[in-house]
């Protein structure tokens, strides 16, 4: 997104600067067992409870016979009135500003850590691409992508 500035010049002109830097976001939906260490995922171009219902689903499909306990931390789509919660899934909330008790918090600095040390903003363009890789060949998951 870029920001529009004002700068100075004769009236009646108005000219605008284009200032700022554009940003491309990716976001990981992600369940962890901690028994089995089986990771659940998906990788979103946005965050929102239309993505999160699609996530609770893919979960929930995907571990029929187990009766799962989801961790959440403060996301506006993880709170929304119209998140739809499968039986077979319940919500816990972890209190605020304490991601370090979110498990799957540990799997993403891991990641970044390992896979995405330095990201230029010429290296951007297929990042959604690249965390599908780095989760496939890093991660023992259940995955489901789509960006």
């Amino acid at each position: 997104m870029v920001r529009l500035r004002h700068c100075w010049a004769p009236a009646p002109l108005r000219p605008t600067v284009p200032n700022g830097y554009e940003r491309q976001f990716v976001y990981v939906y992600g369940a962890i067992s901690p028994l089995q260490g089986e990771l659940d995922w998906k990788i979103c171009p946005e965050m929102n409870t239309q993505r999160m219902n699609e996530f609770l689903l893919q979960v929930s499909q995907a571990h029929p016979d187990d009766f799962v306990v989801k961790i959440l931390d403060g996301a506006s789509s993880h709170k929304s009135q119209e998140l739809r919660v499968p039986d077979n899934i319940r919500l816990r909330r972890l209190p605020g500003y304490s991601p370090e008790l979110n498990p799957p918090e540990h799997v993403w600095d891991e990641l970044r850590e390992n896979e995405f040390p330095i990201a230029s903003s010429t290296r951007w363009t297929g990042l959604g691409d690249s965390w599908s890789r780095a989760c496939r060949d890093w991660l023992p998951t259940t995955p489901a992508c789509e960006l």
